[in-house]
């Protein structure tokens, strides 16, 4: 979308110009999507689970969902989630299930998880 602006006495003018949208959409909504806290605030990554590693986990989990083929899962970062003292932390929606001190491990049992069912360790089960 372009827009273009002009002065005509004291008043600004727009006008809006759209570019041809007959196109389709081609978003699809995730079945799941697993979000990486990323321990940012407004002054930058100060969190732990920036300092443990939440960044490579985050690229794991990435390169994992599409070594796997899983076309229905998307994996994003997210600001600080203020649950430092379980870090790294991961949430998986819409199944709303929270996992803490999250390692390549616990990654692959989520996807597992995801995949074909299978149970997350208790033991790094925060919330559901």
């Amino acid at each position: 979308m372009l827009i273009r602006g002009g002065l005509q006495g004291h008043r600004h003018r727009l006008r809006i110009i759209s570019p041809n949208t007959n196109h389709t959409n081609t978003m699809t909504k995730p079945e799941h999507h697993i979000f990486v806290c990323g321990s940012f605030r407004p002054a930058g990554a100060q969190g732990v689970c920036h300092k443990k590693e939440s960044a490579a986990l985050l690229q794991y989990l990435s390169e994992e969902v599409d070594d796997r083929g899983l076309t229905a899962v998307k994996v994003s970062s997210t600001g600080c989630m203020n649950l430092c003292d379980q870090a790294p932390v991961v949430v998986v929606y819409p199944e709303g299930r929270w996992y803490k001190c999250v390692t390549e491990e616990v990654a692959d049992q989520i996807l597992d998880a995801i995949e074909n069912g299978s149970a997350v360790d208790e033991e790094f089960l925060l919330a559901t």
